[in-house]
């Protein structure tokens, strides 16, 4: 590894991958304790130290864990993609395999995905997005009955409508506003809401939660 950033700071791991050379950016958040658990930040959405903006940091002061945040390769600061590189659709069973291995190790852990209300949606017009949802719950469920009796929890999070940045720059606000009206809640979701569901799971309080499908939306799906 190059020299150690400051606390917080982005730094860049050199790693080989497939045969090829690459440079990994990453953030390492600190906590109070030094041997506090570790929490791995991977969505297949967020790619990049800049797409999770502050949303890690506040994670982890929450639950008191340290954590690891890193730009995919093809993804901010990251060595780009070779061309015409495309990646693998099993490519969230592959990372979960290359994770387990290191909680396995500890003695167990938490692995949280995130979702998508449009997996138990029923929409007329999309179906290839839902389908690649339903394989994360798939995945979920296979990953807490292979190896919970080894202390690893595995749970998936289906947010609603949350108006983070992005949502903001890509919905109108006719959009916005309908989806309100769909929700059986004062208000939308904030980044806050989903936030505390998975310091929850990541918690010791979670620890009897595994292998569930949380949909945490206001009440837009009311599911059993």
């Amino acid at each position: 590894m190059s020299p150690a950033p400051a606390p917080g700071a982005p730094g860049f791991q050199a790693i080989r991958f497939q045969g090829r050379a690459l440079d990994i950016e990453y953030r390492i958040i600190p906590a109070a304790r030094p041997d506090a658990e570790w929490l791995v930040f991977l969505h297949e959405g967020l790619g990049s130290l800049s797409m999770w903006k502050d949303w890690p940091e506040r994670l982890c002061a929450a639950v008191q864990c340290r954590g690891l945040v890193y730009s995919r390769a093809g993804y901010g600061a990251s060595t780009p993609r070779a061309p015409g590189e495309r990646w693998p659709v099993e490519f969230m069973h592959r990372q979960a395999d290359e994770a387990l291995p290191a909680l396995l190790e500890r003695g167990g852990g938490a692995m949280i995905y995130t979702s998508s209300g449009a997996a138990s949606g029923g929409s007329a017009w999309q179906v290839a997005y839902p389908m690649t949802k339903n394989s994360i719950h798939a995945l979920a469920r296979h990953v807490a009955s292979r190896w919970g009796k080894q202390g690893i929890r595995a749970n998936v999070i289906c947010p609603g409508v949350v108006l983070t940045e992005a949502v903001k720059e890509h919905m109108t606000e006719e959009q916005v506003q309908q989806s309100h009206r769909r929700v059986p809640h004062p208000r939308l979701g904030k980044p806050d809401d989903i936030a505390a569901a998975v310091a929850f799971l990541a918690s010791e309080d979670g620890e009897w939660v595994n292998g569930q499908v949380w949909h945490v939306n206001g009440g837009m799906q009311m599911r059993d």
